[in-house]
């Protein structure tokens, strides 16, 4: 979870925890991170019948991180112009306050998006995994996904395949 301004705010989660229904999300959401999980999620919202606005920092929702079909992406971006959400591109989370988010833009401009529930889906690292453990055994250790780098099931499933064909 970032440092910022109201992080421990009642409205704030984290996607882990939005995930596993820790907590009940809100009609009017706001999804902080534009990867594929969080658009994934984000969408699963929309369809529910929520309001969601996506906050990404980078220029581009679905550009960062592990390589996504392309397919993917039309169907996602197509499915946001369908349900209508409110595409923040550009901008960061600055606060969760009553009122729901406080985002900037490049310039610093500041929109407030409210919200009953702002989802933070950014920060992730890659877990630590048992590789060091297990090599002390005298077997032959492969590591991949999020024990490597933060990725998806396709990564993972695609490394898998890799070390697989290697052996």
């Amino acid at each position: 979870m970032p440092k910022l301004p109201g992080i421990d705010h009642e409205k704030c989660m984290s996607c882990t925890d939005a995930l596993a229904d820790k907590k009940p999300v809100g009609n009017r959401v706001v999804v902080v991170g534009g990867g594929l999980v969080d658009c994934e999620m984000a969408l699963e919202y929309l369809q529910e019948g929520k309001r969601v606005a996506i906050v990404e920092a980078l220029d581009h929702i679905l550009s960062a991180g592990a390589p996504i079909p392309l397919q993917n992406v039309q169907m996602l971006k197509d499915a946001f112009e369908y349900y209508h959400a409110d595409i923040w591109e550009s901008c960061r989370i600055t606060e969760v306050n009553d009122q729901g988010a406080v985002i900037a833009d490049k310039d610093g401009a500041r929109t407030v998006l409210e919200a009953d529930t702002v989802v933070m889906s950014v920060g992730f690292r890659p877990l630590p995994s048992m590789k060091e453990a297990l090599e002390n055994l005298n077997i032959d250790v492969y590591q991949i996904g999020d024990g490597r780098e933060v990725g998806s099931i396709m990564s993972a499933v695609w490394e898998a395949y890799e070390v697989a064909h290697s052996i």
